[in-house]
């Protein structure tokens, strides 16, 4: 901050200068995030696991793949219904 206050235009950064300074802290602020965020997600890993779900004893109903129903279904793939309108709503 000093360096852009010099009393000397010469020995003031560039903006080549500036935009690097500012882009190296973007990073800093960025990767201390992105370190944070892996610490947390390190230490629930056992939450986040899929697949190792397990049934109550007394369950009547389990999950199943839908596969064999979804694929004979009929889709709709047509555009004929889409009406795409300008509308003024205020929000």
């Amino acid at each position: 901050m000093k360096k852009c206050w010099d009393s000397n235009p010469d020995e003031r950064p560039c903006a080549t200068e500036i935009y690097d300074q500012i882009s190296s802290w973007n990073q800093y602020i960025n990767n201390d995030s992105f370190k944070q965020a892996e610490e947390y997600r390190e230490a629930n890993l056992p939450f986040f696991i899929v697949g190792q779900a397990t049934n109550h004893p007394r369950a009547i109903y389990t999950s199943q793949i839908l596969n064999s129903f979804t694929n004979d279904l009929k889709c709709d793939d047509s555009n004929d219904n889409i009406n795409s309108e300008c509308l003024d709503c205020a929000i």
